[in-house]
């Protein structure tokens, strides 16, 4: 699940922001020093803003630079203030997880890209999507990852958003996702010719990977993913496999002036969303994809960019994203999330970046747009611009 406006908002902040910690990063003489910086901005960010609290990561290998950074209270009414690393729940970021273990399907033999999805999926879904007009011998895997398979999107449902928002304890089924999808919307067109988000595709991106792996897709994404070997121990799919031992409490999440940290994640837990992570913890691993790193074959990567991604612009929402970074015209790939999750890759750089916040920015969220600028002129101070730049 995630909010217009914030998909909007994150293209907008984190390529600048990615480029001012790039910048600042690769000329420090002290990577120390940096951090300290880095923190200080965030510091003074927080106190700006009462009740907002944030969480931001910054890896860079190349240049020794691993740094974790929190400001801000843990929760809206004061106490304990945040610490780097505590988990949450990292809603949308979830799909490049999805994506990438069904790439680990197609290189396996298992899943076809272009193959029909009626071949992968259930009987009940099967029979839901044509009563809603949708064409499952139509419709490819590819279209599913690439948000153009035409379907409607559950999630930015006003009904659906009032049905989860008035009980937080329910617990949703993928199969009434999908049943509200096609009984509360329209067919956005035929596959393949329009893009459209839809977290509806995704979920049953995680019922293909469920049928094609015989494996649950907690345990398939875990597994093919190589959470064990990358040392992800933060980080899980919420309530579809055991809580590691061992974490502190997670970031307090809020949905206006509501705590929905303890609500039930099922709104949002079947591949659209659902996992939990630590910004340190989603750097590791989008290193890991980026750098071929999670599959056996080095042509898959470039294979899942060029199928996943239709064009190269400033933002589009693909399973991946592709973001031209100022400053050299860079590029880095990543996602966005709701709460202001943002995490990316800069391949050139061999550089990463997550970050969150505790509220949702949507139109009803305060000061937003002086967050933004309050934000980017604070990290402003902090970098010194690439030499590049510096020329003209």
């Amino acid at each position: 699940m995630r909010s217009p406006t914030l998909l909007a908002i994150g293209v907008l902040i984190f390529p600048a922001v990615v480029a001012s910690l790039v910048s600042g990063a690769v000329l420090a003489a002290d990577t120390n020093d940096t951090a300290s910086q880095l923190q200080r901005v965030l510091d003074k960010t927080a106190r700006s803003h009462p009740g907002l609290g944030i969480l931001t990561s910054v890896s860079a290998p190349s240049i020794g630079l691993d740094w974790s950074g929190a400001a801000g209270p843990n929760s809206r009414e004061g106490g304990q203030p945040l610490r780097p690393n505590q988990t949450f729940r990292i809603a949308s970021v979830t799909k490049v997880f999805v994506a990438a273990a069904i790439f680990r399907l197609v290189e396996s033999g298992k899943v076809g890209l272009y193959d029909p999805i009626a071949a992968y999926i259930s009987p009940e879904t099967a029979k839901l999507l044509v009563s809603g007009g949708y064409d499952a011998r139509a419709i490819r895997v590819q279209h599913l990852l690439s948000h153009t398979s035409g379907l409607y999107d559950y999630a930015m449902d006003s009904a659906y958003q009032q049905a989860a928002g008035s009980d937080p304890r329910r617990r949703w089924t993928r199969l009434e996702q999908i049943e509200f999808a096609v009984k509360q919307g329209k067919r956005i067109g035929p596959p393949g010719k329009q893009y459209s988000y839809s977290d509806t595709g995704y979920v049953i991106l995680g019922e293909i990977i469920e049928r094609a792996s015989g494996q649950s897709m907690a345990v398939y994404v875990r597994e093919s993913l190589a959470f064990e070997r990358l040392a992800l121990g933060s980080t899980y799919f919420e309530t579809l496999e055991p809580t590691p031992n061992g974490l502190g409490p997670r970031m307090r999440q809020y949905f206006d002036d509501i705590d929905i940290t303890d609500a039930d994640p099922s709104a949002d837990l079947y591949g659209g969303g659902g996992i939990v992570s630590d910004t340190h913890e989603l750097n590791v691993f989008m290193r890991a994809l980026f750098t071929g790193n999670l599959f056996e074959k080095s042509s898959t990567l470039p294979a899942a960019l060029m199928s996943v991604i239709a064009a190269r612009t400033e933002k589009n929402g693909r399973g991946v994203m592709a973001y031209t970074v100022p400053f050299g015209s860079r590029t880095c790939w990543g996602h966005e999330g709701f709460w202001g999750r943002v995490t990316l890759y800069c391949p050139d750089l061999d550089l990463a970046v997550s970050s969150t916040m505790n509220v949702s920015m949507d139109d009803a969220s305060r000061g937003l747009e002086a967050l933004q600028a309050e934000f980017l002129e604070q990290l402003s101070k902090v970098v010194t611009p690439p030499v590049e730049s510096r020329r003209h």
